[in-house]
């Protein structure tokens, strides 16, 4: 369908960074004579399928991983791993509701290792000269707290994406937007996560605009939820099946540099973390 393909092309135009939006109001705009640049790009459907496959490799060392009994609910947050003036550190930051290892009804724990020497504590994250904040040191199996830290650096790039495709607009200019929405319970990693939702947009100044919306299940195996999934150009809606939706998931590409949260763009940082996802068969 011609109306499809140039949808498309407009959006990987945009979300590539070959054009910007305002340059189709420009005087002599030809879509068929405008090529699509795709270098440091990524279909959509090759990012949903790296990061699933991602996914499944850490659940299936996660699940063999000898726990830590930390409470009720527990959900990832960040792992970091840094120099600072010759000390090794590294950090996993968990939050976690109907905690164990303390009082408190939910805490934020750090599972930290400096210089190799792991000292785990409590905290409420709030101002530390307000009157309810608390920092405490909990005593936590080390070398479990090990195996943690191991797994979750191993994992870095998978967090760093879960973080960024969970429920977070991934492009957007006033025009153009793509969103994503990963379905988990408890929203958590550490749970299944059952599918993501890719919707993308374009809504010109005084017009309907073009909506896709596709729903993936994750797991052992990638399926399009095609009752959660719609196709719209303008005021009507695509007779759509699983074959169209996927076909639309991998025309569409994404630059690298949006894998990266707003403040952390660079070029080196969007080829670097790119070129570690394409490359995860021989890494992982």
């Amino acid at each position: 369908m011609k109306e499809l393909e140039e949808s498309i092309k407009y959006f990987n135009l945009v979300f590539t960074d070959t054009l910007v939006s305002e340059d189709f109001s420009k005087v002599g705009f030809d879509l068929d004579k405008k090529k699509v640049n795709y270098d440091n790009c990524i279909s959509l459907y090759d990012l949903i399928s790296k990061f699933n496959k991602l996914y499944t490799l850490f659940k299936k060392e996660y699940r063999d991983l000898d726990k830590l009994d930390l409470g009720k609910n527990v959900e990832v947050l960040d792992f970091s791993k840094f120099d600072s003036f010759g000390d090794n550190i590294r950090f996993l930051s968990m939050y976690i509701n109907k905690p164990t290892i303390t009082n408190y009804q939910n805490t934020y724990l750090y599972l930290r290792e400096f210089n190799n020497d792991i000292c785990p504590y409590v905290t409420n994250n709030i101002n530390m000269f307000d009157k309810d904040y608390y920092n405490n040191l909990v005593d936590l199996d080390k070398e479990k707290v090990k195996k943690y830290l191991d797994l979750f650096e191993k994992y870095s790039l998978l967090l760093d994406l879960y973080d960024r495709l969970f429920d977070q607009m991934i492009f957007g200019d006033g025009t153009f937007s793509i969103f994503s929405k990963i379905k988990s319970e408890n929203d958590s990693i550490l749970n299944d996560l059952e599918n993501i939702t890719i919707s993308i947009h374009n809504n010109p100044h005084m017009s309907i605009g073009d909506h896709f919306q596709i729903c993936v299940n994750l797991g052992d195996k990638l399926s399009i939820d095609s009752n959660n999934s719609t196709i719209r150009l303008g005021e009507h809606i695509l007779k759509s099946d699983k074959k169209l939706y996927l076909k639309v998931l991998k025309s569409i590409y994404l630059h690298g540099r949006y894998l990266n949260n707003y403040c952390n763009r660079s070029k080196d940082n969007e080829k670097t973390k790119l070129k570690s996802l394409m490359n995860i068969d021989n890494h992982y």
